[in-house]
């Protein structure tokens, strides 16, 4: 199922609207090519709650606009088409990412990551290949960008790579991984967690088990992805919130002991914490080191 439509940037870069079935439903996306040259990979991007329009400041109603996003998104990864990848479905304002991810709530905090469903990967893999606007080829870097709630998918997609990393340490069960999903593991480059935050426990991964795996796959199957975590004191400052900074901290230094480099990127640190500041960190996020 594909919907098309041309939409213009007031930069005049073309933003293309596609609706496409993946493995596990169909979601809304908002794509940026790069005509006329080799494209290296696909920057893909998972945004957050969105806020309801009407109530929204102008800035804020820029910044969460998929088209602007997408062509943020392409800015930053000059080498790169860019994707937004929109929720599955809102609940009023709350992003829900039920493709993704095996359980969630009403309003989309995950119930848990079992990585061993592979829904991620499969869904985002079905995806790039449905709508990928170059040729889609085995040769293509995939970043991954998870903004706010977005996270959220990034983590299922972690879990996904350690319960790959685990199956194939027993042969009897490394033949049960779909090639789709043993390519995009491969493919992975960058992965960033921008700003990412919820409201309940679970915005970055803890289990020492899973973690302990996502190393080693990291160093075996995974070779070429790249931790980024970036906050800004709206997040990482919260004193409502202090699971958002502790979580980030568990995440950091388990993989830092097993020795995968974090590239940690702040943002606005003598800054008052406010919404708009969050939503300005896509606006602000730098790739580098």
């Amino acid at each position: 199922m594909r919907l098309l439509a041309a939409l213009r940037s007031m930069n005049d870069v073309q933003v293309m609207l596609q609706v496409l079935k993946g493995s596990f439903g169909a979601n809304k996306t908002y794509w940026v090519d790069r005509p006329g040259g080799k494209v290296q990979g696909v920057v893909v991007f998972f945004p957050g709650d969105q806020l309801e329009h009407a109530l929204a400041p102008p800035e804020i109603r820029r910044l969460q606009d998929p088209k602007v996003q997408a062509q943020l998104m392409a800015s930053k990864f000059g080498e790169c088409s860019s994707v937004v990848v929109m929720p599955s479905r809102l609940e009023g304002s709350f992003a829900c990412f039920d493709h993704f991810l095996n359980r969630v709530t009403r309003s989309g905090e995950p119930l848990g990551y079992q990585g061993a469903s592979l829904k991620a990967c499969s869904q985002i893999a079905s995806l790039l290949q449905a709508g990928c606007p170059t040729d889609y080829n085995k040769e293509m870097i995939y970043h991954l960008v998870g903004f706010s709630k977005g996270g959220v998918v990034l983590n299922q997609v972690l879990s996904e790579v350690a319960a790959c990393w685990e199956q194939s340490m027993n042969h009897a069960d490394s033949g049960s991984i779909p090639p789709q999903v043993t390519n995009f593991i491969r493919q992975l480059g960058e992965l960033h967690f921008l700003d990412a935050g919820l409201n309940c426990r679970g915005a970055h991964l803890t289990d020492p088990q899973v973690l302990q795996s996502l190393s080693k796959a990291m160093r075996d199957h995974a070779p070429g992805l790249s931790m980024h975590l970036h906050g800004t004191p709206r997040q990482w400052d919260d004193e409502k919130r202090p699971w958002v900074r502790q979580e980030k901290m568990q995440f950091q230094a388990f993989l830092e002991r097993n020795d995968v480099v974090v590239v940690e990127h702040k943002y606005f640190v003598e800054g008052e914490p406010t919404l708009l500041m969050h939503f300005e960190a896509i606006e602000a996020m730098q790739r580098g080191a």
